[in-house]
Formats: structure tokens, sequence, C-alpha cells
């Protein structure tokens, strides 16, 4: 900048960039003016150069015992794992694995999610009385003190389910061989299931966790912003996969190189439950499934790009339709079980989850 006879220079300096009669700090922006035959000289603070910080703060539990019996004598300490993306997992002082969250899906890939804001408690496991052996798992306890404990809730994923860390993940997962040996010294988690989980059930766990109930019967939970049409049932012997007709996608789209990927136009939670059709058009099918929706866990909203006037939005206490109607009418998602081989797997857990029924 020109004023007269005097000429502002602007220099941002690293260490020094001109000795005048000093030293410029590197956090200072030193202004040079030329007056005359001279120069005087002026600092001011500065915005300092960038320093790469990281996104999340890395956070770390050390679990002495998944008994809550024992946390007192044990002097189990309370976790915080607000804000991380990977906490580390000790074990009685030894680094093991790391725990993670959830994903969200952006852009078509998965990404981590970092634990809530408040997440301090502890880490625990978890069986409900009369449920079978592989309905367990670690899950975290929200509270901030031991006194606590008993009255916290279990935290929860997005979607509205528990956060856990399932035994057949425990017991097929490489990185948890840590956590599966301390479980089995707690006798928390028996040899049996061990081996049939092993034995039976290793292949479906090798690259991710799939989700899983454990009976026809039981009620699940559907994010149906990235929910594709499939439930995963577990039991000791088998993994068994229900697929239905699309719920919640309304079209492929393609991607640069020619790939179908699916377009998910809704955002929210569904807790749904299988049941035995009693209607009068699935007579002929034979035994066939339908879901019931029992509640509404986050609003459904659906984007005004893809809502055309044709899609169906899940109510509590009705049965799940699919997202579409076909010639104005809308259409049950509906599964016939005894008409193809594929499915007696399917057929012989109604058999268990209704044993009463005629199938």
């Amino acid at each position: 900048m020109r004023s007269g006879n005097a000429v502002m220079l602007n220099f941002r300096t690293g260490l020094s960039c001109l000795r005048a009669k000093e030293l410029v700090p590197w956090n200072r922006v030193l202004h040079v003016r030329v007056v005359g035959d001279g120069f005087k000289t002026d600092t001011e603070p500065s915005t300092p150069y960038p320093v790469k910080k990281p996104k999340h703060r890395r956070r770390l539990t050390n679990v002495m015992t998944l008994r809550p019996e024992r946390f007192t004598r044990e002097a189990q300490k309370i976790s915080d794992l607000s804000g991380a993306v990977s906490p580390s997992l000790y074990i009685r002082g030894e680094r093991t694995s790391h725990l993670h969250y959830c994903y969200k899906i952006k852009e078509n890939h998965s990404v981590l999610r970092p634990f809530p804001p408040d997440t301090k408690g502890y880490l625990y496991f978890h069986h409900s009385p009369g449920k079978p052996a592989l309905h367990g798992g670690v899950r975290f306890k929200l509270c901030n003190g031991l006194e606590e404990f008993q009255e916290g809730s279990d935290l929860l994923i997005p979607s509205g389910e528990v956060w856990d860390i399932s035994v057949a993940e425990i017991i097929s997962f490489s990185q948890q061989r840590p956590l599966l040996k301390f479980v089995r010294g707690e006798k928390l988690i028996g040899d049996d299931i061990v081996e049939d989980v092993r034995k039976n059930l290793h292949r479906w766990f090798r690259k991710k966790s799939p989700h899983c109930i454990y009976s026809l019967s039981d009620p699940f939970i559907i994010d149906v912003s990235v929910e594709r049409g499939h439930t995963n049932i577990l039991t000791r012997k088998k993994l068994v996969r229900v697929s239905f007709l699309p719920w919640f996608f309304v079209e492929y789209g393609r991607m640069n190189e020619g790939q179908r990927h699916f377009i998910f136009p809704f955002s929210g939670a569904v807790r749904l439950q299988y049941e035995l059709s009693t209607l009068p058009e699935h007579r002929e099918l034979g035994p066939t499934l339908v879901m019931r929706v029992l509640e509404i866990v986050k609003p459904i909203t659906v984007d005004p790009k893809y809502n055309d006037g044709t899609v169906v939005i899940p109510e509590p206490g009705e049965l799940l339709h699919l997202c579409r109607m076909s010639r104005g009418k809308k259409s049950i998602a509906h599964l016939p079980i005894s008409r193809q081989a594929m499915n007696a797997d399917i057929l012989e857990l109604a058999k268990e989850a209704w044993p009463t029924a005629k199938l």
C-alpha cells in the first residue's frame, strides 16, 4: 500500500525474515514501513501456521472384569468413550484390540461413526435368562459411577438397537482372541459354545459380523436408510438368511463403471417381528412369513426426489408393505417357506418358533 512517501510491506515470517532491529517471532506479522531514506517496523499478532491435529481424541478403557458383581473387588474404573472413533481396549493393563461404535453410509462407502457424547460407564457381559447361549455378549452400561450401574441404560446405536460385541463375534474374529480368552477365564462363555461356533458358524464371521437375531419370533430393528431386505437368524448349528423382496429401496443407480448400487430414499428406523400369515390370499401358498410393524423407532421420511405418490410408509400395528404401490395397490411383503428346498431351514426355524402351528 502506498501513501505519500511511505510504502507498507507485509511479511509473514517463519523464524525471522528480516533483521531490522530484532528477530520477529514466527507467529507475528512484520510490517515494514519505508519512510524517506529509512524504514520502521511494527509487529502484530497473527494466526500461527496450522498444526495437524487428530480429528478425534484417542480414548482407552481398561477392563479388570466383565462381571458387575466383581467391579468393586477388582477396582474397575469407569470408562469414557465420548467422541472416540476407535478407542483401545486394554484387559488388565494389556492392549488387545479396538472398540468400534457403528458404521454409516457416506457416498456409497461405510464410514466409522465416533462414539456419542457422554458415553461414560462400564463394559460388562450380558446374557438374558431363558435365551439361547448365543444371545449374549459384551455391552456398555451408561452411568456415572458404580452406585448408578443398576439404574443405568445400555448404549444404543442410531437405529435404536443395543450396542454389543456378540458371543459369535468374540469367538470368530481373530482380533477378539484376547477377549475370548478373558471371558472364558471368567466362565462367561462355555467350551461347548466355542466349539459349535468354530465348527458351524466361523465362515459367516470371517470378514464382518452379519446383523443377527436368534429366533424367527425375536423382534428386530431395521434402519430403513441402509437395509436391503434380509435378516440373519443365528443358531448354534447354522446361520439362516431370510430374504424378502426389497423393502426400503426403490431402484438401482449406476456408478461410473456401470456397476449397480442401491438407492435408499428413506430415513428412520422401525421395529419389526415375523409372524405366520393368516391372510386369505396366502392360503394357496402354504406357510408364509409376513412382518408386523411393532414400533416406529425413528420417524420415517422420504427424499422428495423419489416420492412420486406411490411410496408406502410403514404404520405401527400394520403388516409391512413393499415400499411402492403396484398399479395403485399396496402389496404386503411376504415369503412362502414351504415350496422351495432352499427354504427348508426357514421352515425348521418356523416350527421351533411356533410349535403349535400347522406347518
